[in-house]
């Protein structure tokens, strides 16, 4: 089936309108903005730079004077570039399966990095589907009439991005899987967010002894862990000394 003229415009106009939305906008910024940062590759070479990261592609630009180069996860060992909202961001490749990932390299950011664990971010491509509604259909038995009503066209946008934890040994686990979903139609806009721990018990088994003082610190002050902003405040208590000895 081809897609109609109607339709393809309508996505374009959506993929626009998205900028409004935090989630798929960082995304957009990330594969459009070019961002001064450091490169390691595999083999040790280090490349200081222009870099940007395009998500939905999973590489890295990079520019230098003449030197252009596109760079794959599993050419590059680590990477960081700074921006103007959260200063400086890292990035790790790591070969990676789940039931939703094939087993291959992916980018990973660092959001924590503690002695004895690490907490990485794994953004997913944007993914768009269109979907089509009826409105208004209606049948008159008798008749042999249909009637099929206002058919609209609907472009949905699915942003997922899973927060796992990394032990000592290099081992990676899911966490929490986050998805932002976009719905953009000719009648609105919608957006949600479904939010799941995939192993919950993960935060209590790397915190420890910490575990228990810090949720219920959380918990009294309406954090909710399967939040990442939350989740992240709950980790930066962890790295601070005990909240008695505050």
């Amino acid at each position: 089936m081809k897609t109609s003229f109607v339709v393809i415009c309508l996505a374009l106009a959506c993929i626009k309108g998205l900028a409004q939305d935090q989630a798929i906008e960082k995304i957009l910024a990330d594969a459009q903005t070019w961002r001064e940062g450091n490169i390691l590759l595999n083999d040790g070479t280090q490349l200081s730079g222009s870099l940007r990261m395009d998500y939905n592609s999973g590489i890295i630009s990079f520019r230098r004077g003449e030197v252009n180069k596109t760079l794959a996860a599993r050419t590059v060992s680590r990477f960081e570039f700074f921006d103007g909202q959260s200063g400086k961001r890292s990035f790790v490749s790591f070969e990676y399966e789940d039931k939703k990932s094939s087993r291959q390299f992916y980018f990973f950011e660092v959001l924590k990095e503690f002695e004895s664990f690490a907490v990485l971010s794994k953004t997913d491509p944007v993914k768009a589907l269109v979907k089509t509604e009826n409105k208004g259909s209606f049948f008159v038995p008798g008749w042999d009439y249909y009637s099929r009503g206002t058919v609209y066209k609907n472009i949905e946008f699915y942003l997922t991005e899973t927060i796992c934890f990394m032990d000592t040994t290099g081992n990676i686990k899911p966490y929490l899987r986050i998805v932002d979903i976009e719905k953009r139609s000719l009648l609105g806009n919608t957006r949600q967010s479904i939010n799941r721990f995939i192993a919950k018990k993960l935060l209590a088994r790397h915190t420890r002894d910490r575990y228990s003082e810090l949720a219920e610190y959380t918990g009294k002050n309406g954090l909710n862990l399967k939040l990442k902003n939350d989740l992240l405040t709950f980790l930066d208590l962890y790295s601070e000394p005990a909240l008695e000895d505050r």
